[in-house]
């Protein structure tokens, strides 16, 4: 789409001047933009001295004023307008990386992200947790969890995903009371972080999740589950063929599936304990069929033709029994 012929035209780029990078550093701190201006201008270059002058400033001020940049394009709260290539997302990936360049300077950076972290403006405090998943610093790891209940969905989802960049193990529980949020884009990054931080740690938080009321939470808790691919996640998954949310228990049957677990004799177990619902059949049928080995699969396919009968109530039960007779007989067949 051609601009409109309204738009302002792009201010002319002043003089870059021969002022010091040091110098302009200080400039920057006091809140100057045109100081600020011109060692972008020396960064986007890659000039050396500009980037040293940065990485010596002890001034807790030039970070904070770093920090508003990436989140607002801002410069001590005014409009800071820059040329085109310091729009680009590489010049952003300069800027953040600045963040990580001496770790003497750990101390003042943590201090300044922390204190993002608590910010009222959203942006800043996005900003401030993704900055922390990528510097992997453990201490935060308590104020990223504490903003996993952030009122922003974005500030949220950053933090999830630092958490996880971080392997933080002991942020599971938190991360799987998370998705209670009902938040499409915080459950997908809470999948991932689950995924990064291990089977040990996300068990046992999702394993209490599969049970509880919330279909939203128990969807994501079971589809987590299968793709750990732990045996201890296979009995939830079993069970929730019996949920009575269709989502839900078709959800499992797919998990079970993907996971191909040895879990034959425990679903047919569970066809004879379980209330035997239409749902059921269908599920436990659709994990029974997944199984195309012989002679497995000649022992199910009985069971399997007796869920779909209209007395199923009466056929099923005699099918499955014989099945696990023949099972228990045959060590081939063992699922």
């Amino acid at each position: 789409m051609p601009e409109s012929q309204n738009t302002a035209p792009e201010q002319p780029v002043p003089p870059i001047g021969t002022a010091q990078p040091a110098s302009l550093v200080a400039g920057a701190v006091e809140g100057k933009r045109g100081a600020a201006w011109r060692l972008f201008h020396w960064i986007e270059q890659d000039r050396p001295e500009a980037i040293e002058a940065v990485k010596n400033c002890r001034d807790r001020r030039l970070w904070e004023l770093l920090l508003e940049w990436l989140a607002l394009g801002t410069w001590a709260g005014r409009p800071f307008h820059v040329p085109p290539p310091m729009r680009q997302p590489h010049f952003s990936a300069q800027i953040r990386a600045l963040f990580l360049l001496d770790a003497s300077m750990r101390w003042l950076i943590d201090q300044v992200l922390s204190a993002g972290l608590h910010d009222p403006r959203p942006q800043v405090r996005e900003n401030a947790a993704y900055l922390f998943g990528v510097l992997g610093e453990p201490a935060a790891i308590s104020d990223l969890i504490e903003t996993l209940h952030d009122p922003v969905s974005e500030v949220r989802v950053q933090a999830a995903g630092a958490l996880g960049r971080m392997r933080a193990t002991q942020a599971a529980p938190a991360l799987v009371d998370a998705l209670g949020f009902h938040d499409e884009a915080l459950a997908s990054q809470i999948r991932q972080a689950l995924l990064q931080c291990g089977a040990s740690a996300a068990l046992p938080p999702l394993v209490k999740a599969a049970h509880l009321p919330d279909d939203w939470v128990r969807w994501y808790a079971l589809r987590i589950l299968s793709e750990l691919h732990d045996a201890r996640g296979v009995p939830p998954l079993i069970e929730a063929l019996t949920d009575t949310s269709e989502a839900v228990a078709w959800m499992a049957a797919r998990g079970l599936v993907a996971m191909g677990a040895p879990m034959i004799e425990d679903v047919l177990r569970l066809l004879l304990r379980a209330p035997d619902t239409p749902l059921l059949m269908e599920t436990a049928a659709y994990v029974l069929r997944a199984r195309h080995d012989e002679p497995l699969r000649s022992i199910l396919a009985p069971v399997i033709r007796s869920m779909h009968r209209v007395d199923y109530r009466v056929a099923m039960p005699l099918a499955v029994e014989h099945a696990l007779e023949q099972i228990g007989q045959n060590p081939v067949a063992t699922p």
